[in-house]
C-alpha cells in the first residue's frame, strides 16, 4: 500500500525531474505587486516561474482575524481550485492550536500564563485545537496532497515550555489529527520555528511525514533525518541571510551547497526557512536555484 508521503514524493519527483526539488510554504503578497494581484492563478503561475516542485496556501476558517505577516490567507474554495488545476502536488497550510493563541492572546501573555494557571492555557488550548479541527476536516474533503501545520513550539535556544508540558498539551490533538489525515491519503508536515532536536520524540509519536520551512543552521537535517523513527522529508535548506544579502557570503553558499551535496536520498526539497516576502528576493533565490542545480 503506498503511503501518502510516499505518493506526494513521487508527484515531486515527478515535477522536478533531475534537478533538486524546490518549494516554498509562504509566498509574500509583495511578491504580486500587493493583496490585490495576490490570486490563485499568480501564485501558480510564479510556482511554474520558479519551477516548484510543490505550492502551498495558508487557509484560514472563515471569519477568522490573523495578523499581518506578509503573506495572505486563502479559502476553502481557493484551495480547491488550486488542488485540482495545478499538475503538482498542493499543500494547505493551517496554524496550530498553539500558534492560534499565540495569534489571539500575543506569546508574552500565552508564556506568562503557561506559568500561572495550567488549567486556563489547557482550556484555550481545547477551544483553539476545536477549531483547528474542524477547519482540517473539510480540508480533509478536498483534492490536497497534504497539510503543513504552522506552530511555533521552538525559539533559537530550544522549546518555548517544556517538552513535556507540550507533550500533555499537544499530543492527543496530534496524534488523532495525524492518524486522521493519513486515512485520507494526505501527508502531514509540521513547521516551527528554532531548535527542534529536543522535539523529536513528540514529532516521531505524531508519526509527522516533515518538517515544512525549519531553520538549518540550527537544526542538524542529518540528524533529524537518522533520529526519525519513519522516513520523513524536509522543506528547508536556504536561511534568510542568504536572502537579504545583495551578494551571499562565502561560508553561506557552502553550507547551502553541502546540503544539496548531501542529497538525503531525495528527501530534501530546498525553500527557505523564512517564505519569500520582498520582491528582491526573487532575483536571489532563483540564483541561488541555479548554484543548487550545478
Amino acid at each position: 500500500m503506498v503511503t501518502p508521503l510516499e505518493s506526494l514524493r513521487a508527484r515531486i519527483r515527478s515535477r522536478a525531474g533531475r534537478e533538486i526539488a524546490k518549494g516554498e510554504v509562504w509566498l509574500g503578497s509583495d511578491l504580486f505587486a500587493g493583496a490585490a494581484q495576490d490570486t490563485v492563478d499568480n501564485h501558480l503561475r510564479l510556482a511554474d516561474q520558479l519551477n516548484h516542485a510543490l505550492v502551498c496556501f495558508s487557509v484560514l476558517t472563515p471569519g477568522t482575524v490573523k495578523p499581518d505577516l506578509g503573506y495572505r490567507y486563502f479559502n476553502l474554495s481557493d484551495l480547491e481550485q488550486a488542488a485540482k488545476s495545478w499538475d503538482g502536488p498542493v499543500l494547505a497550510v493551517v496554524d496550530g492550536p498553539f500558534q492560534e493563541m499565540v495569534n489571539t492572546l500575543g506569546l508574552m501573555d500565552v508564556l506568562t500564563l503557561w506559568m500561572g494557571d495550567w488549567e486556563a492555557v489547557a482550556s484555550h488550548y481545547r477551544t483553539f485545537a476545536e477549531t483547528v479541527r474542524n477547519l482540517v476536516d473539510r480540508i480533509s474533503d478536498l483534492p490536497v496532497a497534504g497539510v503543513v501545520f504552522a506552530d511555533d513550539l521552538s525559539a533559537d535556544t530550544g522549546p518555548m515550555v517544556s517538552p513535556d508540558s507540550l507533550d500533555t498539551l499537544c499530543t492527543p490533538f496530534y496524534s488523532k489529527i495525524v492518524a486522521k489525515l493519513k486515512a485520507r491519503n494526505k501527508a502531514v508536515l509540521l513547521h516551527s520555528c528554532g531548535r527542534l532536536d529536543p522535539l523529536i520524540p513528540l514529532m516521531n509519536s505524531w508519526q509527522m511525514d516533515g518538517l515544512a520551512a525549519i531553520q538549518s543552521r540550527i537544526n542538524s537535517f542529518e540528524t533529524l533525518f537518522a533520529r526519525f523513527s519513519h522516513e520523513m522529508f524536509i522543506i528547508g535548506g536556504i536561511e534568510a541571510d542568504l536572502l537579504e544579502a545583495r551578494q551571499p557570503d562565502h561560508d553561506g553558499l557552502g553550507w547551502l551547497k553541502d546540503l544539496v551535496r548531501a542529497g538525503h536520498g531525495g528527501n530534501l526539497v530546498l525553500g527557505s526557512s523564512c517564505g519569500l516576502f520582498r520582491a528582491d528576493f526573487l532575483k536571489r533565490v532563483k540564483t541561488l536555484y541555479a548554484m543548487a542545480d550545478a
